[in-house]
């Protein structure tokens, strides 16, 4: 991990905290901003570790927030989608087996436009 990317890390997590200090009225949250901040400045092994957690913390957040978000667009979106499409259209792919044959007559003059850009 460069320094930069530590450099990052550590003014998102002090951002971070001021940001709830300033709108939940957190007074420590201060202090622990002032202190993640000047750790950040001059204890660089400090800085490292505190910045590989914070990597580590958004990693873990992703994973389970895209499982959560994805669980739910699934469930809330696409299945009632997908039970009213069932419930309202018929059986064009013919997938219940009914007849001895699937073939089906198509009463059609083929023209030599039909042929003109078959892709």
């Amino acid at each position: 991990m460069n320094d930069k990317k530590i450099t990052e890390a550590i003014l998102a997590v002090t951002v971070g905290m001021l940001i709830i200090h300033f709108l939940f009225d957190v007074t420590i949250l201060s202090k622990f901003a002032l202190g993640v901040g000047l750790i950040g400045l001059f204890i660089k092994p400090f800085a490292k570790w505190i910045a590989w957690s914070w990597y580590k913390l958004s990693e873990a957040l992703g994973y389970v927030n895209s499982r959560i978000l994805l669980s739910l667009v699934f469930f809330l979106a696409l299945v009632p989608i997908a039970l009213i499409s069932r419930l309202f259209t018929k059986g064009d792919l013919q997938l219940k087996r009914k007849k001895d044959s699937y073939y089906s007559d198509r009463n059609h003059k083929y023209a030599p436009k039909d042929f003109e850009n078959v892709w």
